[in-house]
């Protein structure tokens, strides 16, 4: 009987054991996919696992997580608010029973700009982390990417600098630095990168002399800067007088535009300038072949001569064939060869803008309620209106977009809406829409930011 209890405690007690050590599920990651990140608002995301023993230990064994962000080692929470780019990383997590799983994660934060410029075949944007993007065709390296191959998605400037702003000109680029620094990048030949050499250059190379910069622009060979003091300078090809410094000498370093003018901004064209300064007053200088200078004559000026019609103007922009002009009372003129004047003439159509931005063959603003509007030539939809018609009078962008800043290009456009989404349209030949593709679009499509 004694020996039948104990067999049978034996049994039972095997049962028990066998029950208590019954191995555990293995452990996994199950999270997949991470919910998109948005810059400068709060991120918070609970990575989760299954199996193990035990606490969870988390931690980033490889690549790093967007700036900002860090990750609870017990809580494996995602947390933080981001101010870096997209990135991937291998995330681990560790039991107490020393079990170990890991998996690779993409977390991607959305770019939101705060300035977009379009160019020839070729647009730019900066974020408003500072880090620069262009895309497009990339011709001597105006993509700044070091690299001369062209691209229909962003790609970041090399160099690491945080830009405010930057200006795509038709065969090289320009920007300025958080600390009001100016660099360039692309085509060298007349010295338009403004480094005391003539060597294109496919990333950024700082902008001689050390002065700080408000603003820049680049246009077809030169290119011009504004100082925070309101100093107007200018660099490169200088054979029509674009530079405004009395002679037609060409400089690979930035000349002072004569004249002891005060400027708010300066627009660097063709073969041509303009700016406004302080007071309002619109001035251009450089080739007039075809009118740019608006001062109802024919004959190139090597200093700022005043705009004609005595208009009070907030800001002015010119290109190849025609500048155009924004008054302080929100009215738009244009003069030059496309417009078919010398001198200002009036946009038709009764409208107030906010801001305006001229392309070689058309131009776009924004009415004050924040509604988009192009007119001019509308061959690869440039209008942005969902037609390929040209037009005389503003007509209004497509989607419904309120949009905070605009740009047209030459035969393209793009635009920030008050979101910071990246629009363009028109042209895309050579990507300069951005979206992924080679497709024209004659309304707005979305930048694909990766």
């Amino acid at each position: 009987m004694r020996h039948l209890h104990m067999l049978l405690s034996f049994a039972l007690t095997s049962a028990c054991t066998s029950e208590a050590v019954a191995p555990t599920a293995p452990l996994a990651i199950s999270t997949a996919a991470l919910p998109e990140a948005t810059p400068e608002i709060p991120y918070n995301f609970t990575l989760e696992a299954t199996g193990g023993a035990g606490a969870y230990t988390w931690s980033i064994v490889e690549g790093a997580l967007p700036g900002g962000l860090t990750l609870g080692s017990s809580s494996g929470s995602i947390m933080g608010i981001p101010t870096g780019g997209s990135s991937t990383f291998s995330v681990q997590v560790r039991t107490s029973d020393g079990q170990v799983a890991d998996t690779a994660l993409y977390l991607k934060v959305a770019v939101l700009l705060q300035s977009i410029s379009a160019a020839t075949e070729s647009s730019c944007g900066v974020a408003t982390s500072g880090v620069a993007y262009c895309w497009g065709a990339n011709n001597s390296g105006k993509l700044g990417d070091g690299t001369t191959s062209n691209s229909n998605v962003p790609v970041v400037v090399s160099g690491g600098l945080a830009f405010t702003s930057l200006s795509a000109g038709d065969y090289s680029t320009c920007g300025v630095t958080v600390s009001g620094a100016a660099y360039c990048w692309g085509n060298n030949v007349f010295g338009q990168l403004g480094n005391a050499t003539n060597m294109s250059s496919s990333v950024p190379v700082p902008v001689s002399g050390g002065r700080a910069f408000h603003t820049v622009s680049t246009g077809e060979y030169h290119s011009c800067g504004v100082t925070p003091t309101g100093d107007a300078y200018c660099w490169g090809a200088n054979d029509l007088g674009e530079l405004g410094d009395g002679t037609t000498t060409q400089s690979n370093v930035p000349v002072l535009v004569i004249g002891g003018l005060t400027f708010r901004s300066v627009s660097a064209g063709g073969r041509a300038s303009c700016g406004v300064t302080t007071d309002d007053i619109a001035y251009c200088w450089g080739d007039n072949s075809s009118g740019l200078l608006g001062n109802d004559s024919w004959n190139w000026s090597r200093a700022p001569i005043p705009v004609s019609s005595g208009l009070a103007f907030e800001g002015v922009s010119t290109d190849v064939w025609q500048s155009c002009g924004l008054t302080t009372e929100g009215s738009a003129y244009c003069w030059g060869s496309h417009a078919g004047s010398n001198e200002p003439a009036l946009v038709p159509g009764g409208f107030t803008f906010q801001t305006l931005n001229s392309g070689s063959f058309h131009a776009c603003a924004i009415a004050t309620a924040g509604a988009g509007y192009c007119w001019g030539w509308n061959t690869s939809g440039a209008l942005g209106d969902g037609t390929n018609t040209g037009s005389e009078v503003p007509v209004p962008v497509s989607r419904g977009l309120t949009i905070a800043s605009i740009s047209a290009g030459t035969t393209h456009s793009c635009a920030l809406t008050t979101a910071r989404a990246a629009y363009c349209w028109g042209d895309n030949l050579f990507g300069s829409l951005g979206d992924g593709t080679n497709t024209d679009a004659n309304v707005p499509v979305l930048v694909a930011f990766p």
